[in-house]
């Protein structure tokens, strides 16, 4: 039987708060640490490690007590576990470390999620810049007092594209429509110049015999143009 693991945030972020109460009161000492809540630890590892987005726990000084694979990749850490202990200023820029500093001490200090933020970070392997959609949420001890944060990164750069992508041809689709708009306006005013100013009767009707268009001429003849457009 096989058994599939949803990847929706929302979800994830509840499941990872518990586990992240318990690993944190696993970290006192190996006697702290029911059998049951090791294994549980054990499982949580192989799951979030298998988790293409990023994700990760900090305590209230901002450092790594969790993290998995990926964000160890995206920061350029050789393993998940270089990263206990270390702060986001050990990797990025400081201007970077400071905002992403900022939204937890919003966290730590107001006990508020975020959720669904969009940021723009850097990849420390590959040196580029990345959107991402961000959820970080307090942990909580048994005192209900906050201790930490736990969060949940997702990779949204080529959707990002997509939607910059779509904003940019709807602008230029509307540029070409205003564009052909003036041109059948210079076109009709053309037009209207041509017919009259020509010495002949000119006159266009429908399938109805309503006169649609008729030259200046035509009703300058004594010409009657019921329904003139």
């Amino acid at each position: 039987m096989q058994h599939h693991v949803g990847r929706h945030p929302g979800s994830l972020i509840a499941a990872a708060r518990t586990a992240v109460a318990r690993w944190w009161r696993a970290l006192r000492g190996p006697d702290a640490a029911p059998a049951a809540e090791r294994d549980e630890r054990a499982l949580l590892r192989t799951l979030i490690d298998l988790m293409p987005d990023y994700i990760y726990a900090k305590d209230a000084e901002g450092r790594f007590v969790l993290a998995n694979r990926a964000v160890a990749n995206v920061m350029g850490a050789e393993s998940p576990q270089a990263l206990i202990g270390k702060r986001d200023a050990d990797f990025y820029p400081p201007e970077l470390a400071a905002t992403f500093r900022a939204d937890e001490q919003t966290i730590l200090g107001a006990g508020l999620s975020l959720r669904d933020r969009e940021e723009l970070g850097v990849n420390r392997t590959t040196g580029e810049s990345r959107w991402h959609l961000s959820t970080k949420v307090p942990v909580h001890d048994a005192q209900g007092r906050v201790v930490g944060l736990v969060g949940i990164t997702r990779d949204i750069h080529q959707r990002k594209q997509a939607e910059e992508e779509i904003q940019r041809l709807n602008v230029e689709l509307d540029q070409r429509v205003k564009e052909r708009t003036a041109e059948l306006a210079a076109e009709r005013k053309l037009l209207r110049t041509l017919v009259d100013n020509m010495p002949d009767l000119i006159y266009v009707k429908d399938s109805e015999s309503r006169f649609i268009l008729a030259s200046s001429g035509f009703t300058a003849a004594g010409f009657v143009a019921h329904s003139l457009a």
